[in-house]
């Protein structure tokens, strides 16, 4: 699923050149999405299996939260841009099955997987995944407005998922790798996707002003401490598997374009609040 992501800024490209070749692509991959994807028993889609893409035999039984942004959000862009129905069914079909499941209504966060076999939910309450699913659902929100879709489930899951993670924000503002692990460590990537999906949903209307304080917060707090002279992000995890807790707070920082991605779609959201 993560090699869906890529065909975003493929369409951009479109938009900004009108060279049709870069739609073409984009119409290669949503088709893959919706009708040539490896799905899980239970129709979600598989996040890493295939030629190539490593991993172990089981993964392909998974749900990883990680879907939702890799590809979730690629699908709700191109349906939209190209009145494509049917990926838009499918990638709501997706946020339905993937919050369905690794959404846990007592703590108010996502795990990190799901084995669909099993029916039971693996890994933690990842930092960096729960922030990849907090953008996705605003972005579901703000992409599907005055779209013939019902989004209100999606609404109340994005207010109840962004509550908590406030409630569990450092002195600073930060989050940590595992969100509701204080001795887990601080991570960069998490805390500015939730600043992200936090001044963005203050922008759409859908959170209150703690959230755009909050936001602005965590955008100083990297500026002034988390980034390296030359741009790097600091202190944001590398690749990030599905463990066990103590597994979590092994994986080590490292320099990621995922993690100067994340951080520039902050920087830029953060302009349009003046931050």
């Amino acid at each position: 699923m993560n090699w869906v992501a890529p065909a975003g800024a493929l369409l951009s490209v479109y938009r900004e050149t009108g060279n049709a070749r870069y739609l073409e692509s984009c119409r290669e991959v949503a088709d893959w999405c919706v009708n040539g994807a490896l799905r899980t028993s239970n129709g979600g889609f598989a996040h890493v299996w295939g030629p190539g893409a490593g991993g172990l035999e089981d993964y392909k039984n998974q749900l990883w939260i990680d879907t939702l942004f890799m590809a979730g959000l690629f699908m709700l862009r191109f349906g939209t841009a190209e009145d494509n129905e049917a990926c838009i069914t499918e990638a709501l079909r997706q946020f339905d099955i993937h919050a369905g499941c690794q959404f846990d209504h007592e703590s108010g966060l996502y795990s990190h997987g799901y084995h669909c076999l099993q029916e039971i939910r693996l890994g933690e309450h990842w930092g960096r995944g729960n922030g990849w699913a907090a953008v996705s659902v605003v972005e579901l929100l703000d992409l599907l407005q005055g779209q013939p879709y019902d989004t209100a489930r999606f609404g109340k899951l994005f207010k109840r998922h962004m509550e908590k993670a406030y409630e569990l924000r450092m002195e600073d503002g930060m989050l940590r790798t595992l969100l509701d692990v204080e001795k887990a460590y601080m991570e960069t990537s998490a805390s500015a996707l939730f600043a992200y999906a936090a001044l963005k949903g203050f922008r759409l209307g859908l959170l209150d002003e703690r959230f755009r304080d909050w936001g602005k917060q965590v955008t100083g707090n990297i500026l002034a401490e988390h980034l390296a002279e030359d741009g790097t992000v600091l202190h944001a995890s590398g690749g990030t598997d599905c463990q066990d807790k103590a597994g979590y707070l092994l994986v080590p920082y490292a320099p990621r374009p995922y993690n100067t991605g994340i951080a520039l779609m902050l920087f830029s959201e953060a302009l349009v609040h003046h931050c």
